[in-house]
């Protein structure tokens, strides 16, 4: 079973330096020095050249979809967070929903395909409850130009 509402706590000493350094230089949140230092170390890390960190799950959305240039419609599931729809529609495009699958809940790949048409611009899977969906299946029915 996974913990999911057991508190994590980090090293106390630790947190208290951090705490100490957000004190001394006075910058808490909005890109800081402390939020530019985790991003760096996450890109290094990662090996990748670009990195951003955000406040939430809604922002990382609409920022990869304006990045990824969506457009039109995109394919998703409304058994999900109001996160998924809404950062589509805050970006101008609209949501075509499909069916879950009754066994896992997520989105039903063999039902994607019937709804593609020329102005579908993206698919929007989402895994949910710890079960993830069948992207190998996703990625078979649908045009290269979606994957």
């Amino acid at each position: 079973m996974i913990p999911v509402t057991k508190t994590y706590l980090p090293d106390k000493d630790k947190y208290k330096q951090y705490v100490d350094e957000i004190y001394a230089n006075g910058w808490v949140t909005n890109y800081g020095p402390l939020v530019q230092r985790l991003e760096k170390r996450l890109a290094a890390y990662l090996g990748v050249k670009n990195f951003i960190l955000v406040g939430n799950g809604t922002s990382a959305l609409e920022i990869a979809y304006r990045t990824l240039g969506i457009k039109g419609f995109a394919i998703t599931t409304p058994f999900s967070f109001v996160a998924t729809t809404s950062s589509l529609v805050t970006n101008g495009i609209n949501p075509i929903f499909v069916d879950i699958d009754k066994e896992t809940l997520c989105i039903d790949p063999h039902k994607i395909e019937s709804l593609i048409t020329p102005n579908t611009s993206a698919i929007v899977p989402v895994h949910i409850f710890g079960n993830s969906c069948d992207i190998q299946a996703i990625e078979k029915d649908s045009p290269k130009s979606m994957i």
